[in-house]
């Protein structure tokens, strides 16, 4: 894994990330808690 300093912060944060984005799904329907959570899992393993 690969970090990088974020800003002035003196934060290190690696450049790789999860968008959340995917877990709502498509745009104005409804949210799926089963689905974000494998999504989350699968991103933490």
């Amino acid at each position: 894994m690969n970090y990088r300093q974020l800003g002035k912060t003196g934060y290190r944060v690696s450049e790789l990330s999860l968008e959340t984005w995917q877990l709502s799904g498509v745009w104005g329907t409804g949210f799926n808690h089963t689905s974000a959570q494998q999504i989350l899992e699968t991103a933490y393993e």
